[in-house]
């Protein structure tokens, strides 16, 4: 073999390597978005909800504010199904919306549905968790709810 053929075959050699780094790069940046994305969805649900575990105080202020307004579906439920205070059943629903959003993150940005399946079912079988469900489902992507949806019918 000729230094020209060796020369051309490195070529050949490098280019496949050019295309492989660049489809591994892909595979990559698109790790890197999902992984992002499910930080901006649970960065946006924390900063909602987080406020009413480091100051409970708001607790009582959402209370007060439904008492006229009229009362929230998973509040009320917690608080008639296991005699919570009004402000402990709001932190009770905070506290399920940042657990259920969570799931729904991981869900949508790609991580194992076996495990976000695994949780479903696992927290289905709790009446709080259904209550929650019950009162907030519309809160959540149809996708995540079909998905919900299937473990709550074989849970009845």
């Amino acid at each position: 073999m000729t230094l020209e053929k060796w020369a051309h075959w490195a070529e050949i050699v490098s280019s496949i390597a050019v295309v492989a780094t660049l489809l591994f790069l892909v595979q990559e940046i698109r790790g890197n978005t999902q992984a992002l994305e499910r930080q901006i969805t649970m960065d946006r649900v924390s900063a909602v909800n987080t406020p009413f575990f480091t100051a409970p105080e708001l607790a009582s202020v959402i209370v007060k504010i439904k008492a006229v307004d009229g009362a929230l579906p998973g509040p009320k439920a917690y608080a008639e199904r296991y005699g919570l205070t009004p402000e402990e059943a709001v932190l009770w629903d905070r506290h399920l919306t940042l657990l259920w959003m969570g799931l729904e993150a991981d869900y949508q940005h790609g991580d194992t549905p076996g495990v976000v399946e695994a949780w479903v079912r696992d927290l289905m079988t709790n009446e709080d968790n259904q209550l929650y469900w019950k009162a907030n489902r519309t809160w959540h992507g149809p996708g995540f709810q079909a998905m919900v949806d299937r473990f709550t019918a074989a849970s009845e």
